[in-house]
C-alpha cells in the first residue's frame, strides 16, 4: 500500500521504480513466502519427518527391538551434519543405550584422503523423545556432501568390539 501511494505520487525517479518493481519486491515476496513455509528442525521432528525433503527411507531391522526406519540429515555448520535416525516407536531404550552405533562413510579416495575408500566413526547413542517418535540425533562429520555408501552398525558401546547385529547398507546419498 505504501509502495502504490509513493509510485501514484511520482516522489521516485523511473529508476527507483524500475528497481523496486523488478528486485525489491520480488525479494520480499519470496522472504514472506519462505518464512510461512520453513519448518524447524523440531517441527519436523515431532512430526515423524513428514514434509523434510533430506529423508532416506530404511526400515532395516538392527537388532530385535531396534528398528532405524528413516535417516535424515540436517546442516549444523559447514563441516557437520546432524544424522537423524529415526526409531520404531516401541524401540527399547536400554536396548540401544547399551550398544554404539557405527558408521562407515564411502566416498572418493581422493576426496578421503586414504587407499582405504572409507572413515569409521563411532558414537554412543543416545533416545530423544519428540512428539509421540523417537530418534537418535547424532552429529558427524562426513568427508563429503556425495557417499557412494553408508554403513549402519551396532558395536560395543566403549569402542568397536566388531560388528553386533545386522548391518544397514546405504548407497548414493546426497547430504545436500
Amino acid at each position: 500500500m505504501i509502495f502504490q501511494r509513493i509510485v501514484s505520487l511520482n516522489l521516485l525517479g523511473k529508476g527507483v521504480k524500475a528497481f523496486l518493481v523488478f528486485i525489491l519486491i520480488p525479494f520480499l515476496f519470496a522472504l514472506s513466502t519462505n518464512s510461512c513455509t520453513n519448518k524447524s528442525k523440531e517441527e519436523y521432528l515431532e512430526n515423524g519427518l513428514k514434509g523434510y525433503r533430506k529423508v532416506r527411507s530404511i526400515n532395516e531391522i538392527i537388532l530385535d527391538g531396534y528398528v532405524i526406519k528413516n535417516l535424515a540429515f540436517f546442516k549444523t555448520d559447514s563441516v557437520e551434519n546432524l544424522f537423524v535416525f529415526q526409531l520404531n516407536k516401541d524401540a527399547e531404550v536400554d536396548t540401544i543405550e547399551k550398544y554404539g552405533l557405527g558408521i562407515v562413510f564411502f566416498a572418493d579416495k581422493k576426496i578421503i584422503g586414504n587407499d582405504k575408500g572409507y572413515i569409521l566413526q563411532q558414537t554412543k547413542p543416545i533416545v530423544q523423545t519428540y512428539g509421540e517418535f523417537k530418534y537418535i540425533l547424532q552429529k558427524f562429520d562426513p568427508p563429503a556432501t556425495y557417499l557412494d555408501s553408508l554403513h549402519i552398525y551396532l558395536s560395543g558401546r566403549e569402542g568397536y568390539t566388531g560388528v553386533i547385529g545386522r548391518m544397514v547398507r546405504l548407497k548414493n546419498l546426497s547430504l545436500e
